[in-house]
């Protein structure tokens, strides 16, 4: 919950085995059922698809069209523009944050590998968010340093414990 607005963040991962159609019908649902209670939805992750509209360099394929159909018809976009993962001469944009809400995003990209045996770059973003400050509350804050120990012994010895 952020201020007045919830926000839903989905890491999601689809290998490259998983069928496309499946994949996109799970997300639709999960899209359909979380919009009754958020008003801002970012899915993000390693999706395995291609499309030249998430990095006008890459290419194409089957995977990457039924993607870009699915989250278009929810209404969604996506916000990363470059490659996220790199293995030998070759890259690709399979990393990607999809969103309802892209004015909800400052800025979206990659950073560096964190390891040199990875071959994606993590994906990152900051959100215009601002969160709700704590409302203020009187407290009562006792400095055990300045106790009278005495006069508590004393209360402690005379109170009449027979009653209890």
């Amino acid at each position: 919950q952020l201020k007045y607005r919830k926000c839903l963040v989905c890491n999601c991962y689809r290998s490259p085995s998983m069928n496309i159609t499946d994949f996109c019908d799970a997300i639709d649902r999960m899209a359909s059922s979380a919009s009754n209670e958020f008003h801002d939805l970012m899915m993000l992750g390693d999706m395995n698809a291609r499309n030249t509209s998430f990095w006008e360099k890459d290419v194409t394929n089957t995977d990457g069209r039924a993607l870009n159909v699915c989250f278009d018809n929810l209404g969604m976009v996506e916000l990363i523009n470059e490659p996220t993962r790199i293995l030998g001469n070759s890259a690709s944009c399979i990393d990607l944050f999809f969103t309802n809400s892209p004015e909800s995003v400052m800025h979206a990209g990659t950073k560096e590998k964190i390891v040199d045996v990875c071959d994606h770059k993590p994906i990152c973003a900051t959100l215009v968010f601002s969160v709700a400050k704590p409302r203020s509350y009187k407290r009562n804050v006792w400095n055990y340093k300045k106790g009278s120990y005495d006069m508590f012994r004393q209360l402690l010895f005379d109170a009449p414990w027979y009653s209890c």
